[in-house]
């Protein structure tokens, strides 16, 4: 099944997070992120599988794959940006959300240039 071991992978850091002590060793409450996020990976998932389905090269089917990791990745980093947001030490989020960015913009220029290599090699063909 087409990204099944991201979907195993998301659900590790999921629990993970869910998982998640405060300062006094008390369980965080996750409850609303958890609903969201459960709600986002399957609508992520689901897009993915849908564009596999209609991508027959093997590029296009690796470029979605790493596409659909990097979404599950950016979904469970922002779970921790918002927590260390709320936490004594607010400054870490801001700073990991502003890391969070800069990869989110690395990946998005690696998948511009995936895609101009797929259609400049089509032209050629």
């Amino acid at each position: 099944v087409f990204a099944a071991e991201e979907v195993e992978a998301a659900h590790i850091m999921y629990e993970a997070f869910r998982a998640t002590k405060g300062p006094d060793g008390a369980p965080i409450d996750t409850a609303r992120w958890s609903l969201d996020t459960e709600a986002r990976v399957q609508e992520i998932v689901s897009s993915a599988r849908l564009a596999a389905a209609r991508t027959v090269d093997d590029a296009g089917r690796s470029a979605l794959l790493l596409h659909t990791k990097r979404d599950l990745y950016l979904l469970a980093f922002q779970g921790v940006v918002d927590l260390l947001k709320v936490s004594e030490a607010p400054d870490t989020g801001a700073i990991l959300e502003a890391v969070k960015d800069i990869f989110k913009d690395i990946c998005d220029d690696w998948r511009e240039l995936v895609d101009l290599t797929r259609r400049d090699a089509a032209e050629l063909a």
